[in-house]
């Protein structure tokens, strides 16, 4: 089981990737909002792993947020973020164009959703 630093160096490898030469978002939103996504989880685990909690799964991780009674703040970004990286990945590339229309992907999910579960994290841990 990774430690809770370990996700957290994850999560900062995959920002930097998200974030390099521009910003994926403009070569490729799709595989941004899958990043974006990725990012997120690794901050979750990296709080769960702090709590000896381990999520085997999507389900498992949505019901740690869902139910904590303080990381529940970050709930619906996680979960925005984990629809849209399933849209990415098994949806048709126009139907992702057309509900992350225009500068959604960074405008929304990464500059909001991601950037607030980035701004929770930094209040329980340094890590970017």
């Amino acid at each position: 089981m990774p430690t809770s630093k370990e996700h957290q160096l994850v999560a900062k490898v995959n920002r930097k990737l998200l974030d390099a030469n521009g910003g994926l978002w403009n070569s490729d939103e799709r595989w941004a909002a899958v990043i974006a996504f990725y990012t997120a989880l690794h901050l979750v685990e990296s709080l769960a792993s702090q709590e000896g909690c381990r999520n085997a799964d999507h389900k498992q991780r949505d019901r740690y947020l869902a139910d904590h009674p303080e990381h529940c703040e970050i709930h619906e970004a996680y979960g925005n973020l984990h629809f849209a990286a399933h849209q990415a990945r098994y949806g048709s590339i126009g139907a992702f164009a057309r509900q992350f229309a225009g500068k959604a992907v960074e405008k929304t999910l990464i500059n909001k959703h991601l950037a607030d579960i980035e701004k929770y994290c930094e209040k329980v841990f340094p890590f970017l």
